[in-house]
């Protein structure tokens, strides 16, 4: 399994479930502007004060399969979302690197009217996304 500090980084400061808000140029039903709020499931920074944003990913089916297409785009519009926000709060983006923690959801079922699972399993590494790749942000 690959973690952080394989690339020779020593000292990491985590921020999980950091909160972060921008207000938007959308008014509500009384003409006030609309406050767009994210929680990013993990932000780390390095020794170097780069910045990685984890988004951990539920699922019965493996990451990358081509029936869930339409939500590996909602993902990358997602982290595009989680950037701006970055950015509109001062916060440099210059080598912030994004990834998508996929976790596996084992023996899904229901069990009198209750949903239950047997475990939770790291698919496999973090899968690197460029959210610069199409016009999200």
């Amino acid at each position: 399994m690959r973690s952080l500090g394989d690339d020779g980084k020593k000292e990491f400061n985590y921020f999980p479930e950091f909160k972060i808000s921008s207000m938007t140029t959308n008014k509500d039903e009384d003409g006030s502007p609309i406050k767009l709020v994210g929680i990013i499931d993990l932000l780390v920074v390095d020794d170097e004060g780069n910045l990685h944003l984890i988004d951990y990913k539920t699922s019965t089916r493996k990451y990358g399969d081509p029936k869930h297409t339409a939500k590996q785009r909602a993902y990358k519009y997602q982290i595009a979302t989680y950037v701006n926000l970055l950015q509109q709060n001062g916060i440099s983006i210059k080598n912030l690197k994004a990834y998508v923690q996929p976790i596996r959801i084992e023996n899904l079922k229901k069990v009198n009217g209750r949903w239950q699972f047997d475990d939770l399993v790291l698919f496999n590494n973090p899968v690197q996304i460029n959210f610069l790749e199409e016009s999200y942000i």
